[in-house]
């Protein structure tokens, strides 16, 4: 059976293969610490969500199992701002502030799970109301970590490289272009543009460390 979408099918799963890697490389090199295993399940998520969101592009749309994948991949979204703020915290901060940041985050997670709930109809730009937040929470942590703590935080430059490139990555999928059912279109070069923040995503969360 050909691919629906070819380029945002085979871009997806490219990427779901590179974070399935990452997250199994974070898992052997951080099992000691709570930040890096929460960025390896981020990683997970990452490869879940290309994985399910490639299939349900690649082949029929109307096909019912086939519908019910892109509210799956849209909830598991959800689930990566939360480790990917969890982590950072973990890695950027100190209690008791750290204490107060994981619980907001985890009533943000529990607020959009709410707000998706209401939804009819789920597009990709509802993820942008959690995801974007999330980038910008990791930015600052990491650019906090980097500028105002005493110790050097070998993570922050990576991770700040990714947030920005995945923000680069964000606006490309915004603007339609090209062939949706061809090769190179917005969301195949967004994918490609989100392989290089994961890149930069995985060299910095190998280096962080619980503080």
């Amino acid at each position: 059976m050909p691919f629906a979408e070819p380029g945002t099918t085979l871009t997806d799963y490219l990427m779901g293969a590179q974070a399935l890697f990452y997250a199994c490389l974070l898992y052997m090199i951080g099992r000691r610490e709570t930040s890096v295993l929460l960025w390896s399940v981020a990683m997970l998520d990452v490869a879940a969500a290309a994985i399910l969101g490639g299939t349900h592009h690649g082949f029929n749309q109307d096909n019912q199992i086939s519908t019910l994948l892109w509210p799956i991949t849209v909830f598991l979204f959800a689930y990566l701002s939360l480790f990917m703020c969890c982590g950072a915290a973990l890695s950027s901060v100190r209690n008791p502030a750290r204490r107060i940041f994981l619980a907001v985050f985890v009533l943000k997670f529990l607020g959009f799970l709410l707000f998706l709930g209401t939804r009819k109809e789920l597009a990709f730009s509802d993820v942008a109301w959690d995801y974007i937040p999330a980038l910008l929470v990791v930015l600052c942590f990491k650019l906090y970590s980097k500028y105002a703590r005493n110790e050097r935080d070998p993570s922050a430059n990576w991770i700040i490289i990714g947030v920005l490139v995945s923000i680069v990555g964000l606006i490309v999928q915004a603007i339609p272009f090209g062939d949706p059912e061809g090769w190179i279109n917005n969301n195949s070069v967004f994918h490609i543009v989100q392989m290089f923040a994961l890149h930069c995503y995985y060299n910095g969360a190998r280096y962080m460390r619980d503080i």
